[in-house]
């Protein structure tokens, strides 16, 4: 029976996009009961509550097990005596891999959410970047990631080798067993947004588009406390909206839920994504989502999906208007998105990586 071990490190902020991810696979990896399959998890010690105990064997994570360390210790420890443990195949479920076996013998899953950088950073500093995530490919054995639009961008922009990359789509995460509102609600509608209020999730063209809207407010959910959330509030106060804008910060998972169900639609206008998690969390619900027509999120949101071309506030308010007009028009339109939404299933993604550990850890 093949030994593998997943990183889960990044449930260090269980709140964050790659925690979401990591619990929701961590989960589903369970779930499915692969019969053939011995499952480790590395994960922080204070983070062991989050998933089923005794379902899977648990590691914690350690500053003496990251690779920036290991690489300097590697070469000084004989190949025989680098076999610390007896894992058959590694799964690094993020780019940013700090956790890699200590034996480089070992196989490595690798998966790549997106190359955001590419948009996100100056020219100057793309080589660099780049090469960072190369060495990690060339440790790999196997890569994958969630959307055809992120697989394109790594074929392109990386060098591969001739190892498979395989597509496997995000799932939609299991409802909150006890949603909750959140403090500091404002009554009345709402649209909702949620991500880490910096520059790529491109929040600020919601304050002029708000403007045009005068009867809701919009709600954000996730981190502010950057140098881009606190621009976004003056320009929110010079465009005399700041009253109807609100930025709860971090919420839990069943505030999360809540805010999805009670919303009037969801908002997405990021620059970049590799995925586009609460497209299919706000489909999910039934709520319309309005969004970027950029990178992954077409993909993501297919044909039910409301798109904006462009940035003008007064274009961004008439889609967002003729869509409101649709969905109320089209009573099916719910459970059309629900449909949508169910497509992406954690129960689907874990049986792939199931297949590939033990394909894998097989040979």
């Amino acid at each position: 029976m093949p030994t593998a071990l997943v990183s889960l490190d990044k449930l260090k902020d269980p709140y964050s996009g790659l925690g979401q991810f990591s619990l929701d696979l961590g989960r589903a990896l369970v779930a499915a009961k692969a019969p053939d399959l011995d499952l480790i998890y590395l994960l922080p010690g204070s983070r062991r509550g989050l998933l089923e105990q005794g379902a899977v064997r648990l590691a914690d994570t350690s500053p003496f097990k990251k690779e920036s360390l290991r690489r300097l210790v590697r070469p000084l420890v004989p190949p025989p005596l680098r076999r610390l443990a007896a894992v058959d195949v590694w799964h690094a479920p993020h780019q940013d891999a700090k956790y890699l076996p200590f034996d480089p013998r070992v196989p490595v899953i690798l998966t790549i959410h997106d190359l955001n950088f590419l948009r996100e950073r100056e020219p100057r500093e793309l080589a660099g970047y780049v090469r960072s995530l190369q060495r990690k490919v060339d440790r790999a054995t196997v890569v994958t990631t969630g959307s055809a639009f992120a697989a394109g961008e790594i074929e392109r922009h990386l060098d591969l080798e001739g190892k498979p990359l395989h597509t496997i789509p995000h799932g939609l995460p299991a409802p909150a067993s006890l949603p909750s509102r959140p403090a500091g609600m404002p009554e009345g509608p709402f649209l909702f947004a949620i991500g880490h209020v910096v520059p790529r999730k491109n929040f600020a063209v919601l304050v002029p588009f708000m403007k045009r809207l005068t009867d809701a407010h919009l709600v954000i959910a996730g981190r502010n406390t950057g140098s881009y959330a606190r621009r976004m509030v003056s320009l929110a106060q010079d465009e005399g909206v700041a009253d109807r804008i609100v930025t709860l910060g971090t919420v839990t998972a069943d505030e999360r839920q809540w805010l999805y169900q009670h919303c009037d639609a969801v908002v997405v206008p990021s620059l970049t994504e590799g995925f586009g998690l609460p497209v299919i969390e706000g489909m999910g619900e039934g709520k319309p989502v309005f969004m970027s027509r950029a990178t992954s999120l077409p993909e993501v949101g297919g044909p039910l999906g409301f798109y904006w071309d462009s940035y003008e506030p007064d274009h961004m308010a008439e889609v967002f208007t003729q869509g409101m007009q649709a969905v109320q028009q089209d009573r099916s339109y719910g459970d059309k998105l629900r449909a949508h939404a169910a497509r992406f299933s954690w129960a689907a993604a874990a049986k792939a990586y199931i297949e590939l550990y033990l394909e894998i850890g097989n040979r």
